[in-house]
This record gives C-alpha cells, structure tokens and sequence, in this order.
C-alpha cells in the first residue's frame, strides 16, 4: 500500500474518533479566563488513590503492560509531590488507555488515554452523598503497532505532567480568591 494512501486512510480514522469523542472530552488545557468548574474541583489534591485499568488486546499484543503503565504513571504523581494512599473515601484518580484499528491498516493504531479524578459530592437536588467523576481528561494519538509501546510510555508521562499542571493552576487560583477575600 502506498505511503499516500496509508496517510489519508490515518487522517480518517483519526477524524472518525475526534467526532465521536470530542464531545465528551474535556479541555486539556486552560481557555479563556481563569479555569472550568471541572478544572477547579484538582485544586489541593494532596492525596490520591491510584487506579490503572489493565491494558488489553491490541495493546497488549504491541507489548505494552499494565505494570509499565502503572509504575510510570504512580511516578509522576508521586514526583509531582502528589501522595499516593489506599484510602477507599480518598479522591481517585483513574488512567484508561485503550486501542483501535483498521482492518485495511493493521499496522495503525489509534490509542486514546483518559484521565478521570473521582471524589465524594453531594447532589443537592436528591440529597446523596457519591463518588462521580469530577474531571476528565481524553485524547487520542495515532502511531503504529511497532511504536505504540514509546507512544503510550512517552504520552502517559506528558499527559499527567499536563494534566497536574493544571490542578496546581486550580490551586494558585483558589489561593489568589482567597487572599483577594481578604
């Protein structure tokens, strides 16, 4: 198959997952000013659970393991000065990361990466106290079968690393009201 219609076969997957996800994904990045509500509920975690949901599949067959997975992603938390604890009544922080192909490109992949904080709230309207995720991270990048394992590896690490960032803005702005209350 030749190189140009490899990459228009790519550009389609890529767009056929950008709609179907897109609007359930959150902003990964600060727009506008100031944060969402979503961003603002990151502001002062200091203590998280961790869960990695196990990798199959497609992914596991490109040589990528959950252990990896996990070790790389406890790393970040842990060097952002994060504290990682079992606590089950502890906010949650979850990382998902799974895989789709083409049956006419087998050896292209889209792999998409979520990040979701979960932690206790209360509905009002129904007065229940739950746990519900409170924010969502997702994207998706293409490769292929043979670098899907440094894509996951390099893109686990940059995309908590952005992801923390954000919750540290959360946590400079929720100080800033403050000290303007005053």
């Amino acid at each position: 198959m030749n190189l140009s219609r490899m990459r228009m076969a790519l550009a389609c997957l890529a767009m056929v997952l950008w709609a179907g996800w897109s609007t359930r994904a959150a902003p990964i990045l600060p727009t506008g000013p100031g944060l969402t509500v979503e961003q603002q509920t990151l502001q002062g975690l200091q203590k998280l659970r961790v869960e990695v949901v196990p990798v199959t599949g497609k992914l596991k067959s490109a040589g990528i393991s959950t252990s990896r997975v996990e070790e790389l992603f406890r790393r970040e938390l842990t060097d952002s000065g994060l504290q990682i604890i079992e606590r089950r009544d502890a906010p949650m922080v979850r990382l998902v990361i799974f895989a789709a192909t083409d049956a006419e490109q087998p050896e292209s992949m889209a792999v998409s990466f979520v990040i979701a904080f979960h932690q206790e709230v209360r509905v009002k309207r129904i007065d229940v106290e739950m746990t519900v995720p409170t924010a969502f991270f997702m994207q998706t990048k293409l490769t292929t079968r043979s670098q899907a394992r440094e894509l996951v590896e390099w893109e686990v690490r940059e995309m908590t690393r952005r992801v923390l960032k954000i919750s540290n803005l959360a946590s400079q702005e929720a100080k800033g009201k403050k000290s303007g209350e005053r």
